[in-house]
């Protein structure tokens, strides 16, 4: 082999494969070789395959043992085929140059090695990471993702090579949201968020995304890496205690929590807007007499409907929620004068007083309100709850399936409107 057909061989070989650190080395040694001693290589080209199984498989002492041997013997054959009275020098140049070039190529064999172990483990990393990687050249088109990418997305590796990774956009993000992203990148190097992605299958689905970009020593950017991962399960999980936080498990309507943060927005837009809130508070009359007749079953199927029913019957800004077994608080906007929401109070005592059929029996009831406004009744969402309660009592009093209005001049007093 002469040295131009090694070296072409190493350059052949590193453009065909990174991994093939070992070939390319051992050509380039072979190239080296020659140029230093052509008739030196027949002498010591026996040791190369010894030598270079001891490096590959980390025998060190092997690798030793093999470099001391040929050193010995490349120093006997050299006295034995050249007489020293003849060409004393030649053979102590070529011990020389045996004892500088062995130890090279014994160094560039461990770095093969070495490079070819980080490769391999670099890319055990990529296919094993529970993240999804998905490598893009500087114009955006696929380059290469990992075993995770596919079982997030759906997508085959050779359905996105070459592709641009807009085909998962989901439609929720706006242009904006993309433009301010690849800002971060340019700027920063890399940008970090939540974001919605579509699946293969059409499902939205949300992941943690970072986006980094790739540069050269020079600061040019070669590629960029996105790994992400499905938190999907973890937003449902989120929403999923906020719904039990927020939200009576039996009924679905917002409990005392969500409540007082509803009432209290109401208020504060109420007064920049200068308009009244009105505070329902509404009591089932009857339903005990359902529980201890028909039994809790019953009864909860008979609250479910009822809360569905009374839903219905108020307008879409307006909120409705259960704060006891069968008490009920609504909070209804832009209700500043009695006549205002006396035609909602009327569709909820309909809505209440429906019969129910659980089970083939006819189950009613009927509700007493009491109504408190803001705010002539109240400024405070505890004395408007308070004086709406009081307002409530003062129905069932007078009868009940009615609703009457806090009198605020006589404090305990209402105003019938049955």
């Amino acid at each position: 082999m002469t040295t131009k057909d090694a070296l072409t061989k190493a350059l052949t070989g590193l453009t065909r494969s990174n991994r093939d650190f070992a070939a390319v080395t051992l050509a380039a040694c072979v190239a080296l070789l020659d140029l230093l001693a052509p008739t030196y290589l027949i002498l010591t080209g026996f040791y190369f395959l010894p030598l270079f199984l001891a490096i590959w498989y980390a025998r060190p002492w092997a690798a030793m043992a093999v470099l001391l041997l040929a050193m010995a013997m490349t120093l006997y054959e050299s006295w034995q085929l050249l007489p020293v009275t003849a060409a004393w020098w030649i053979n102590v140049v070529e011990y020389v140059s045996f004892a500088i070039v062995f130890p090279l190529v014994a160094g560039l064999l461990w770095y093969a090695k070495y490079a070819v172990v980080s490769l391999e483990r670099a890319a055990s990393v990529f296919h094993h990471a529970r993240e999804g990687i998905v490598i893009t050249d500087t114009v955006g088109n696929i380059i290469d993702v990992n075993d995770t990418f596919t079982c997030i997305t759906g997508y085959d590796r050779d359905e996105v090579i070459g592709k641009n990774p807009r085909i998962f956009k989901s439609g929720h993000q706006s242009p904006e949201f993309y433009r301010d992203m690849w800002l971060a990148i340019a700027e920063h190097g890399a940008w970090s968020g939540e974001i919605l992605n579509r699946r293969k299958t059409g499902e939205i689905y949300a992941e943690l995304l970072t986006i980094s970009a790739v540069r050269d020593r020079h600061g040019r950017t070669q590629s960029y890496i996105a790994l992400f991962s499905d938190i999907t399960p973890m937003r449902e999980h989120q929403r999923e205690l906020e719904r039990i936080a927020h939200y009576d498990p039996l009924t679905g309507l917002p409990n005392r929590v969500l409540l007082a943060d509803r009432l209290q927005q109401a208020l504060v837009q109420g007064q920049r807007k200068r308009q009244g809130v009105a505070v329902v508070f509404l009591d089932l009359d009857g339903f005990k007499a359902v529980n201890d007749r028909h039994g809790h079953d019953a009864g909860d199927a008979l609250l479910v409907e009822s809360c569905q029913r009374m839903k219905s019957a108020l307008r879409e800004e307006d909120t409705l929620a259960r704060v006891g077994g069968d008490e009920f608080v609504a909070v209804l906007a832009g209700m500043s004068v009695v006549a205002d929401c006396e035609s909602l109070l009327k569709r909820l005592l309909a809505a209440a007083a429906e019969p129910v059929v659980i089970k083939g029996s006819s189950l009613q009831v009927s509700a007493s309100i009491g109504v408190a406004l803001f705010p002539q009744d109240g400024e405070h969402a505890e004395q408007l709850l308070r004086h709406a309660d009081q307002a409530m009592y003062a129905a069932k009093q007078a009868g009940k399936n009615r609703y009457q209005f806090f009198d605020t001049a006589q404090n305990s007093q209402v105003v019938d409107s049955s």
